[in-house]
């Protein structure tokens, strides 16, 4: 599922340059001194997610703890829910997912 288990990353190079210019732009724009000098931009990366999982529920929960985490989130009361096998595709008008 997902590929989630296999080493190297998720996301394809381009995926992966898409995102992290996506994210430079961001802080060019929104980002401000402080933000620059106290954020740091965490990656896809084994250096940032370095747990070890046997299955896809620990890959799950592992990263989620993680950005939790790294957002600063760590005393929210949030948590982690497995989605439908059956979701509906339908996003909103004009957006859909595709599997």
């Amino acid at each position: 599922m997902f590929g989630l288990l296999r080493r190297g990353s998720v996301l394809s190079d381009e995926d992966t340059q898409f995102q992290i210019a996506t994210y430079q732009w961001l802080l060019k724009h929104f980002g401000g001194k402080d933000f620059y000098a106290d954020t740091k931009l965490i990656l896809p990366t084994s250096e940032y997610f370095p747990a070890q999982v046997a299955n896809e529920d620990q890959v799950a929960i592992q990263t989620f703890l993680a950005v939790k985490n790294y957002a600063g989130m760590t005393g929210w009361p949030c948590r982690l829910e497995r989605q439908e096998d059956d979701i509906n595709p339908i996003l909103a008008h004009g957006i859909q997912v595709e599997k």
